[in-house]
Formats: C-alpha cells, structure tokens, sequence
C-alpha cells in the first residue's frame, strides 16, 4: 500500500497459491465432466450399432430356421415321391437358407465393426499424464 492507503496494481493482480489450486482442481473437475460426457455419447453410438446387428443376426436365425423347416418338409415330400410338392418345397428352403445366410452374414460384419469407445481412452490416457507430468515441472 501506498501513503494514502491504497493497493498497487501488482498486489491486485497477484493470485495465492490457494487460489491457483482451485482453479486447477475446478478445471480437472470440468475435464472429468467432459470425459464422462464424451464416454455417454460414445456408449450410446456403440449400442445403437450394436442393436442394429442384433436385428439382423435374429433375422438370419430366424430365416435359418424356417429353411431348416423346409428342407425336412422336401425331405418328406421327397420320401413320399409326390415330384411337384417336394421339389417346390426344396425351391423354397433353398431360397429361405440363401436369404439367412445373407443376413448372418451381414449382421456379422455389422458386429464386427463395432469398436470400443477409443477417442475417449486416449484421452483420458493423456490426462491422466498431464496430471503426473505437470506438478512436477
């Protein structure tokens, strides 16, 4: 303070070390909030991508199984020697297994393409990091 009981510009401009620890503890706070945000978003993606193979893997399981239907209803007509029941019988499980095969196998390719949430790893990765590098320097 000066004679007339003032404070200088430098004395109003100058932070404790209290209340530079706050602030740091506030900004981690809010990096934990956006991290945890982030992870919220990235989980909802992930099962919605998830569900959508979950469709088409039952689709395909439930095609197989109608085709696995028809082909024992061909094989029964077949043992009966009744030529045009089994054979449209066979046309139509044919179809029936080449249809949930495609649906596997694309439900299955959907699956396999869900990844974890990795923009979130990394960068919690690199906060917690920061966090042990930076007191130090």
């Amino acid at each position: 303070m000066d004679q007339q009981g003032r404070t200088s510009a430098i004395d109003q401009h100058e932070r404790t070390a209290a209340d530079v620890l706050k602030d740091i503890g506030s900004n981690l706070q809010q990096i934990v909030r956006s991290e945890i945000v982030l992870a919220r978003m990235e989980l909802s993606e992930t099962a919605q991508q998830a569900r959508s193979a979950g469709v088409m893997l039952g689709g395909g399981g439930v095609l197989a199984v109608l085709a696995l239907a028809f082909l024992l209803l061909a094989g029964m007509f077949a043992l009966a020697i009744v030529l045009s029941l089994w054979l449209s019988a066979l046309i139509v499980s044919i179809l029936s297994l080449i249809a949930a095969l495609t649906a596997l196998s694309r439900g299955r390719q959907r699956l396999k393409a869900i990844r974890p949430p990795r923009d979130t790893i990394e960068t919690v990765k690199e906060n917690l990091k920061w966090m042990k590098e930076e007191p130090r320097s």
